[in-house]
């Protein structure tokens, strides 16, 4: 048996004594059985070191008459009320510390030094023209000491330079005595122009009467070469609505190209818009007080019969300068 069991029957074994007692005792007075249950009450409260324990069950008083009273309730266990979590303080948040970019000053920037002029006008007057020869016409004169920015050259020794003068451009004669250059001459590239109508190369045949006439009428400058053989006989510039003829062309057979573009260099166009040649060729014969003269147009016309086919690069001959 568990222990637990053990402690129930020994109350129990007690109050089975206590009743024993009163049987045999039936025929007390009430006072005796008064004091009877003092004394047992008395001794039983003198063997008792320990502090009373709390016993789950009802205690049992004795009557005068052996019957079981009901005691007073035992105390009821009341719940000691815990002690209230005490709030932790709350943390005081930290001030944001912001940080302001403070723009560092920027530096005063130096002023760009002035570039050096690339030539210095030497003459008391120094003509301008439209491109590099005395064929072109006078744009206007420049006085000594004008700078002037060089933008090409032609010769191949700078004979006429390409200048530019108070946003303006034009050709000026490259003599040392009229103009100081500061610039390399083999620096300088090739400048462009407007050639004016005319001989590019002449025919040395000093005994022919042939002529070519040559009418332009595209919207472009053109060059035309006339071969016999492959070689270059003479050639010419023609401007957009301009004609020009070509004389002394001897007698023979004659190839016919023709070119259209802009941005002359000198010997070709820098831009090209297209390389032709007539289909057929051109025959020539002189004597008896006769010669042959020919016209052609570069522009189609209504009832025309020459045609002109394109020509490759590689294949267009010179203008034979």
């Amino acid at each position: 048996m568990s222990a637990i069991h053990r402690r129930m029957i020994a109350p129990l074994a007690a109050a089975l004594a206590l009743l024993l007692c009163a049987c045999s005792a039936a025929s007390t007075s009430p006072a005796q059985e008064t004091r009877i249950a003092a004394q047992v009450f008395a001794t039983q409260t003198a063997q008792s070191h320990s502090p009373p324990t709390l016993v789950a069950m009802p205690a049992v008083e004795l009557g005068g008459r052996g019957e079981e009273r009901p005691g007073p309730p035992a105390p009821l266990a009341t719940d000691t009320a815990r002690p209230s979590n005490t709030p932790r303080p709350t943390s005081t948040p930290k001030p944001t510390v912001t940080s302001t970019n403070t723009s560092t000053p920027s530096s005063t920037p130096s002023p760009s030094p002035t570039p050096e002029p690339e030539a210095i006008v030497r003459a008391s007057a120094l003509n301008v023209r439209q491109g590099p020869g005395d064929r072109f016409a006078v744009l206007e004169g420049l006085s000594a000491g004008m700078e002037l920015d060089v933008i090409g050259q032609q010769g191949g020794d700078c004979a006429w330079l390409w200048v530019g003068y108070g946003g303006k451009t034009g050709w000026v004669q490259g003599h040392a005595d009229w103009l100081e250059l500061r610039r390399p001459c083999e620096d300088i590239p090739r400048g462009f122009y407007r050639e004016v109508t005319g001989y590019l190369k002449r025919s040395n045949d000093g005994n022919a009467v042939g002529e070519l006439t040559v009418e332009n009428g595209t919207e472009e400058d053109a060059v035309v070469i006339m071969t016999l053989g492959g070689e270059t006989v003479t050639s010419a510039y023609i401007r957009a609505g301009e004609s020009f003829t070509l004389q002394r062309i001897g007698d023979g057979s004659f190839d016919v190209y023709f070119a259209t573009g802009g941005d002359w260099d000198g010997d070709s166009f820098a831009q090209i818009s297209s390389r032709r040649k007539f289909d057929e060729q051109l025959p020539f014969t002189s004597g008896g007080g006769q010669y042959t003269v020919w016209s052609v147009t570069l522009h189609p016309v209504q009832g025309g019969q020459a045609l002109a086919g394109r020509v490759a690069e590689d294949a267009f001959p010179t203008t034979g300068q």
